[in-house]
């Protein structure tokens, strides 16, 4: 799962025009975590993985 992500494709370009089909949740990340607490799950978040360096 991934909050306040673009999915599109060159979606960080800043054209925002090449969008394929809706992929969008508009929940804050804030919202997301507490969904996911609600379901009795933890979140975790990061922004890397060292597996992939």
């Amino acid at each position: 799962m991934s909050a306040e992500s673009k999915t599109e494709p060159g979606g960080y370009s800043g054209s925002g025009a090449l969008e394929q089909f809706e992929t969008e949740d508009k929940r804050s990340l804030v919202d997301i975590i507490r969904y996911i607490k609600a379901k009795g799950f933890d979140p975790v978040l990061k922004d890397f993985d060292s597996a992939l360096i």
